[in-house]
């Protein structure tokens, strides 16, 4: 379990470091305190360099600070395009609340409720819960289109 924004930054950071070709993350505004912290995308970064097979897929609901406050990882997905996929969340999941990251078919941190950072769950090693998870988004993925906005800032 963890608490708090920090714990789930630093489960993030580390569970970014561990990955070796995909990492896919579900979020509603791809919060700054996670996933704009500079060792997040610096984890995320190696990745896509290391990895020339590397998938980096971004599902988000709503785009409006990552384009307002700018965002180190959209700056990174337009300049590694070729590892990024950025879609914005179809219409008919936006009242989905949770939100995740999901790394290589085995590691996650799941947060019942995006907003809320009391509650957050991980596992480095999770391979049946990865899997139900990734159907999930990958059937949200499926139905939601590439995010044009987030291209170029």
């Amino acid at each position: 379990m963890l608490y708090g924004y920090d714990e789930i930054k630093d489960e993030s950071i580390a569970m970014a470091t561990q990955a070796k070709r995909q990492i896919c993350i579900f979020t509603q505004q791809l919060e700054h305190r996670i996933y704009a912290n500079q060792d997040f995308v610096k984890a995320v970064k190696q990745l896509a360099i290391r990895h020339p097979k590397t998938i980096i897929r971004i599902l988000l609901r709503d785009n409006t600070a990552a384009r307002k406050k700018g965002h180190r990882l959209i700056y990174l997905a337009q300049h590694l395009s070729s590892s990024f996929q950025i879609k914005k969340i179809h219409p008919e999941f936006a009242e989905v609340i949770r939100g995740f990251m999901l790394v290589d078919q085995v590691g996650y941190v799941f947060r019942p409720r995006w907003y809320d950072p009391k509650t957050a769950f991980s596992s480095f090693n999770d391979p049946l819960s990865v899997k139900e998870y990734q159907y999930q988004f990958d059937k949200i993925w499926g139905k939601s289109e590439l995010d044009r906005e987030l291209r170029q800032l």
